[in-house]
């Protein structure tokens, strides 16, 4: 649930609002394989020229949710969604096979899960207030320090590394 309303929050603000990426999602991974780290991964999708304005508004709105609390609509919005790609998606083997993943772990890596946990999916998201996506929100690490970001660039140059290359002997003659 918290992923969805992050995710309805960053597309709304970075991508309508402010025109500023193609895309924004943010995705949660829980600590797994002797670590109880949880960590996230905010992926915005721009321009060269507008991915550092990108970067930087995605994340003031992942840290706002402190100054701008969640909503009951937000969260019913997420809820609704979540039942109902549920619903559909239980119709696929890929989203099985997501739905499964770790509950063969065993008693160390994963105790709580079991293939009965996917059973209790549409009752957890009836059940969840906003406390309960607070509780993991101040789970994230997203002070200074704690945040760590990385930019790339698709094609074939770099235009950031082209700009602050020096001139070429063919550049310098023109």
């Amino acid at each position: 649930l918290l992923t969805e309303v992050i995710g309805g929050r960053l597309f709304t603000t970075v991508r309508d609002a402010l025109g500023l990426t193609y895309d924004c999602n943010f995705q949660l991974a829980f600590g797994l394989q002797n670590s109880d780290a949880t960590t996230f991964r905010l992926v915005v999708t721009s321009t060269p020229a507008k991915i550092d304005d990108a970067l930087a508004a995605a994340i003031r709105v992942l840290r706002g949710f402190k100054q701008q609390r969640v909503t009951q609509r937000e969260v019913e919005r997420a809820r609704m969604t979540l039942l109902t790609r549920h619903e559909t998606e239980l119709k696929t083997n890929a989203y099985w096979v997501d739905l499964m993943q770790y509950t063969a772990l065993g008693e160390v890596l994963a105790p709580a899960k079991d293939v009965s946990c996917i059973a209790d999916l549409p009752a957890m998201y009836e059940a969840a207030t906003v406390e309960d996506l607070y509780e993991v929100y101040q789970q994230l690490g997203l002070d200074d320090g704690e945040v760590f970001t990385c930019v790339t660039v698709a094609g074939k140059e770099d235009p950031a590394l082209a700009a602050a290359a020096p001139p070429t002997a063919a550049g310098a003659a023109a």
